[in-house]
């Protein structure tokens, strides 16, 4: 491991090392006892933290202008199309509502294929197509919104909108994992999920104060906009993902370097587990966790049964 051999035959073998049992017994780490206070102040630290990586202020921030109209899409739009565009039934304007839901589970499925297929290339195109497609689909409401109510134009309409605004959805929460390390995922998530939140609930109040500033059509329209700020920060992320994950690859692998420390194995950043094999020799080549980690290669020699560390 690391550039050594590290066998150990069982313990009927005289002057060749440590038995199966004490390669894997690992010194208890000492508890570090902590009050309350410090235990907050340590949960908070964990979100200060996060704000540290410009991506995760970029993703964080844009989920509250982008959230903004759907709070207009799903509280006002199949009414406003019934007593502002003289739609003429609530049927019909309910299915022109549908229909953009349909959209978006279109653009969901298709957008997390693209993302994964444009990610092997370069993480930055994802970041680019994410934030295009949000600025494109502000085009599509504004229709919704402005045209008068043809049932056969608004559907098309609606579902290409649809479409565009689903896109960013499954790469963003990809993007928020990718730039975390794994023990602060739970965390960039939930405050991920928290300011998509404050948009859904800030959304409503909102367009109801510039609804009674500039009337119903001028405000729903200011609100679709909004998603090109988000569209724009989006962008943004292309910018800084490539360091991010970096870093959250150098992170890694210095916690896995630590472990195996712990364990009394230096010089590798890989994990291992024991494994008794009766070959005569063999290599083995193995590559390490996630994309960016060091491949290395275990050789053994033995003509006994030996214990040998196999690298994860």
């Amino acid at each position: 491991v690391g550039g050594r051999q590290v066998d150990s035959v069982d313990q009927g073998e005289e002057g060749v090392g440590k038995s199966s049992e004490d390669t894997m017994q690992a010194t208890p780490s000492t508890p570090i006892a902590t009050t309350p206070e410090e235990g907050h102040f340590s949960r908070l630290m964990v979100f200060v933290r996060l704000f540290r990586r410009p991506s995760n202020c970029f993703l964080f921030s844009q989920g509250i202008p982008g959230c903004m109209p759907w709070g207009v899409i799903g509280v006002f739009l199949n009414d406003y199309l019934i007593e502002d565009r003289s739609a003429p039934s609530k049927l019909g304007a309910f299915a022109v509502v549908a229909t953009y839901g349909l959209g978006t589970v279109i653009g969901q499925l298709s957008g997390g294929y693209l993302g994964k297929r444009l990610y092997v290339w370069n993480p930055s195109y994802v970041c680019y197509l994410m934030g295009s497609c949000q600025i494109l689909s502000i085009g599509p409401l504004l229709l919704l919104l402005n045209l008068p109510f043809e049932f056969y134009t608004l559907v098309p309409i609606s579902i290409l909108g649809g479409i565009f605004n689903g896109v960013p959805g499954p790469n963003i929460k990809a993007m928020v994992l990718n730039v975390n390390t794994p023990d602060t995922r739970g965390s960039a998530m939930a405050m991920f999920s928290l300011t998509d939140d404050i948009g859904k609930g800030l959304g409503p109040p909102l367009v109801g104060i510039l609804i009674v500033r500039f009337g119903r059509q001028t405000a729903f329209s200011i609100s679709a906009c909004m998603w090109f700020v988000s569209g724009v920060l989006l962008l943004m992320v292309g910018r800084s993902i490539g360091a991010d994950e970096d870093y959250v690859a150098q992170q890694v692998a210095i916690q896995q370097q630590a472990r195996l420390a712990h364990l009394g194995i230096q010089d590798t950043d890989m994990d291992i587990v024991v494994e008794t094999t009766e070959t005569t020799e063999q290599k083995q080549e193995i590559g390490g966790a996630g994309a960016k980690a060091t491949q290395t290669s275990c050789v053994t020699h033995a003509q006994t049964p030996v214990t040998r560390v196999v690298v994860l």
